[in-house]
């Protein structure tokens, strides 16, 4: 596949996700979040505020639990707040240490269909790669409550 027939399908591969404003060409803001080496990325027009702070709120739920990744002793972490169907307002604690980035349309690519069978990401849309590093980016879109 040539370069310019593969940004097209990347093209319509972020078209087919939800929420994804329509002035997205080349690139897609995302916020990304390691955990132990799982790394996912929110779409960045999904989030709406990230607040540090000091000690860790044990009523809140956590990214990590939601998205069934082992949990992770955090001595600080975050609290994000996204919008989801709906406009729904979802809440978790993640951890400190946030990066926002600008994903290339040409690093994201569509979810193998043995993947869509397997994978137990909620929201999970496609996967990129990005400086030597496997990123599930998640779409909120269809989220209405945090679990």
């Amino acid at each position: 596949i040539s370069g310019v027939e593969y940004s097209a399908v990347a093209s319509r591969l972020c078209e087919g996700i939800s929420m994804i404003p329509a002035s997205v060409k080349d690139q897609l803001d995302c916020v990304l979040i390691d955990f132990a080496g799982v790394t996912v990325a929110l779409l960045a027009h999904q989030v709406l505020s990230l607040q540090g702070f000091a000690e860790v709120d044990q009523t809140t739920p956590k990214l990590s639990s939601w998205l069934g990744l082992p949990e992770q002793e955090e001595t600080t972490s975050s609290l994000l707040r996204a919008l989801g169907a709906n406009q729904a307002l979802l809440t978790w604690q993640t951890p400190s240490d946030v990066e926002l980035v600008s994903l290339p349309i040409e690093s994201i690519y569509p979810l193998p269909s043995l993947l869509v069978q397997a994978c137990r990401l909620p929201g999970i849309a496609a996967l990129a790669w990005q400086e030597k590093r496997l990123i599930f980016l998640i779409d909120l879109s269809a989220q209405t409550q945090v679990a």
